[in-house]
């Protein structure tokens, strides 16, 4: 959170959370995807997190991976927190539990390598920076 405090959530939690479906291609992927998840701008308001108290969001994957997502992808592309890939849970073997994904095929402007790059597997940890 951006005092400092933590926050655990699990799988389950995620899952009790209004869902979204995302119907877009897998970076570098051919064939279109059915992505189901929770928006992460709910999310970060479920917590009571605004955009005024981030700047970006640093996001960790399992392998300790990381990413910068700025604020303004948040607002402009609505990405997913994914948790089924095609209607099936995600074994970390195949890039799960979890997975960060933009609506690729929405917006021609995400077919670029930085945004491939931002669309994090495994995902584990999110933490909120108010500093550019």
């Amino acid at each position: 959170m951006s005092d400092g405090r933590f926050v655990d959530l699990t799988l389950n939690d995620l899952k009790q959370m209004p869902k979204r479906m995302i119907t877009t291609s897998e970076p570098n992927a051919s064939e279109a995807i059915v992505w189901t998840g929770v928006d992460l701008s709910y999310l970060l308001t479920h917590l009571k997190i605004s955009p005024d108290d981030y700047f970006f969001l640093r996001l960790e994957a399992l392998n300790k991976y990381s990413v910068v997502i700025p604020r303004e992808d948040i607002q402009r592309f609505n990405p997913i927190i994914a948790y089924l890939r095609n209607g099936k849970s995600m074994p970390i073997s195949e890039y799960g539990p979890l997975y960060l994904i933009y609506p690729f095929d929405l917006f021609p402007e995400l077919n670029a390598q930085i945004y491939f790059n931002r669309s994090i597997w495994q995902l584990s940890k999110i933490s909120l920076f108010n500093e550019n």
